[in-house]
């Protein structure tokens, strides 16, 4: 399959997961629910796990960094969309895209989430000496402090918005004690 059909492929598959994932609270009524393993995450980490294995054998560094790109982008929406059924599951509250979106827990969810995201990207990619994980997993974390100031400050008086400060706080200081950045000379002599 050629990359311009593996991307569109790709993009479908995305466009079709946040659209279902979106408006679907994928509850089983029979089952036990846990919300980050139902039907919809299920399906996606399968589908990315079979999408990788397939563009695994590529040779281009950069389309590798692209494909690679790509399924991190999945990964990172469908934990986004398991927090907010967790959310709706156990807050107790409704399955309201909209409505899960301004709640200021659900936004102080998605800074923990992210700082946490960001970290094991950082540590990961640290110890493997992968610089360009690691300026993403920084970019994330960039990413946080910007919602931080944007979002999270105008909700007043919120206890979420507290925890969110304490623990994204914290994680930067363990940041910035525990993962240096890789140094650009180990990436440059394994690529050529």
């Amino acid at each position: 399959m050629s990359t311009p059909q593996g991307v569109m492929l790709m993009l479908v598959w995305l466009f079709w997961f946040i659209a279902f994932a979106a408006y679907q609270k994928s509850d089983i009524d029979n089952l036990p629910y846990l919300s980050f393993l139902n039907p919809i995450t299920l399906l996606c980490a399968w589908f990315s796990g079979v999408w990788l294995k397939i563009r695994q054998n590529i040779e281009k560094q950069k389309e590798r960094y692209f494909w690679l790109t790509i399924a991190g982008l999945v990964a990172l929406t469908a934990l986004n969309f398991d927090l907010l059924r967790s959310f709706s599951h156990y807050a107790p509250m409704k399955y309201n895209l909209v409505f899960l979106l301004i709640d200021s827990r659900v936004q102080a969810g998605f800074s923990i989430l992210w700082t946490c995201i960001g970290m094991v990207g950082m540590f990961w990619a640290s110890k493997k000496k992968l610089r360009p994980i690691w300026l993403v997993s920084a970019s994330l974390i960039a990413i946080v402090v910007l919602k931080l100031a944007m979002i999270d400050l105008q909700a007043t008086n919120s206890i979420g918005r507290i925890i969110s400060f304490i623990v994204v706080g914290s994680s930067l200081v363990a940041l910035g004690y525990f993962s240096t950045i890789p140094k650009q000379e180990l990436e440059e002599s394994i690529t050529s």
